[in-house]
């Protein structure tokens, strides 16, 4: 996992944001999962079953993040995976993450059934590892989509099929479910007035992310917020910004208490991660004239470029 991946992970982690999080992409705002009703749950499924030879089979998967959310007398799972790049098989990916946590959980209940001599099961009940009156706890998964580009693989199951003429919307909808992503896509967002932590500000960035004059000025206009970040903040800001200068810069001393003035760091944000999409479109302009022959003046002349930026662009392309 990535400096930035993990980064990203932490500053979601903390409670305060990850219900927030829920909140604002499932219930429009309204304060449905309160920080102190959350606890973090171990995000490793580690499950050994048999398969048809009866041979044992070791299954492990790893969620980035999960938490207990203990609704008065209900207790659900709340997952959140992030993604950096667009991952086109997410809806299986996500759907036997989900199907592993309830396994799990069968799993569980019947461990403690079995060591509970005070039970008495029926044959139905010990064939299905399972009691009739057993109840599994809901899973709730989200996707957090951060990457430059918008997501343009498939949000569904149904979506990853081949076009049938047999499997007509119909006979998919009766017949075969479907398993569909809650995922949010951060270049897709529309407003940010649902959030309450300091999510609102992150995310109101990350909308003007690609526009350096738009970038500037919503700092600017939230400098009380971005004038004084955590050393956590600052790396997570660089990660969404794709900046690797910001990403490897050691927050050390005091940075972590009196916090990280991230208007000042701006320089190093349009250097590095605001142009990042400008250099890739430079280097893809240059590789095709060279693949047609022409010369580094050519190029220059043609892109309206100094001589010297195209032979840097030709030396990190050799």
């Amino acid at each position: 996992m990535s400096k930035g991946h993990t980064a990203v992970n932490e500053f979601l982690r903390d409670k305060v944001r990850f219900a927030d999080y829920f909140n604002g992409n499932f219930f429009q705002g309204r304060q449905i999962i309160m920080p102190e009703d959350l606890e973090e749950a171990k995000g490793e499924t580690d499950i050994i079953v048999e398969d048809g030879n009866r041979q044992v089979v070791p299954i492990q998967r790893y969620r980035d993040i999960t938490m207990k959310w203990r609704n008065e007398t209900y207790l659900t799972l709340l997952a959140c995976e992030t993604q950096s790049k667009v991952h086109y098989a997410m809806p299986v990916r996500g759907m036997l993450y989900d199907s592993l946590s309830y396994l799990g959980q069968a799993k569980e209940i019947w461990e403690s059934n079995r060591e509970d001599v005070h039970q008495s099961l029926s044959g139905a009940e010990y064939l299905s590892h399972f009691r009739k009156d057993d109840k599994l706890v809901p899973v709730i998964s989200a996707v957090f989509y951060y990457g430059l580009d918008a997501w343009d693989g498939s949000t569904d199951l149904y979506g990853m099929f081949h076009n049938h003429s047999l499997f007509n919307e119909e006979v998919l909808q009766q017949y075969i479910p479907n398993y569909k992503l809650n995922l949010f896509d951060v270049n897709n967002i529309q407003s940010v007035d649902c959030f309450q932590s300091d999510l609102k500000e992150i995310l109101g960035m990350m909308k003007c992310r690609n526009d350096k004059d738009a970038l500037i000025n919503y700092m600017d206009e939230h400098r009380d917020y971005f004038q004084c970040v955590t050393g956590g903040v600052h790396r997570v800001i660089g990660e969404f910004l794709q900046s690797k200068t910001l990403l490897n810069q050691t927050v050390t001393r005091v940075e972590e208490k009196e916090g990280v003035n991230m208007c000042k760091a701006l320089d190093d944000l349009y250097n590095d991660g605001i142009e990042q999409g400008e250099d890739r479109k430079l280097m893809e302009q240059v590789q095709k004239k060279l693949q047609k022959g022409c010369t580094i003046p050519e190029i220059a002349e043609m892109l309206e470029e100094s001589e010297g930026t195209i032979e840097k662009v030709v030396k990190r392309l050799s």
